[in-house]
């Protein structure tokens, strides 16, 4: 592999992505949505200026029919997990910190590919 190829990587998935829970009751889940995907839906908000569309609930944007999509977050570890096994998940994805693996309720931190570097 050249000495390229892994920061080419890093640049072709250089957006980031803002963790959510989806769901109600005991179906919740976190879930990844592009911040791009965000930022480009509150400039087409209709009949609002910059000011109010930022004021729009982010619950609010996910429920709207068309709205944004969101993608579940497969790449899960507890804060416990060696940093050397969580990298060998890292892909263009970041691996979400959670408070309990079995049944995820709080999101501890976010490790992605440029913290490593």
């Amino acid at each position: 592999m050249a000495a390229r190829e892994p920061r080419q990587t890093l640049l072709i998935n250089s957006f980031s992505y803002l963790p959510v829970i989806v769901g109600e009751g005991g179906n919740k889940s976190f879930h990844l949505i592009a911040d791009f995907a965000v930022t480009r839906y509150l400039r087409t908000a209709k009949d609002t200026n910059p000011e109010e569309s930022l004021a729009i609930p982010l619950a609010e944007i996910l429920n709207v029919p068309g709205g944004l999509a969101t993608t579940p977050a497969v790449c899960l570890c507890d804060a416990s997990e060696a940093i050397s096994t969580v990298i060998t998940r890292l892909s263009g994805e970041p691996v979400l910190v959670v408070d309990n693996l079995e049944k995820p309720t709080r999101l501890e931190g976010i490790l992605t590919a440029y913290d490593l570097l």
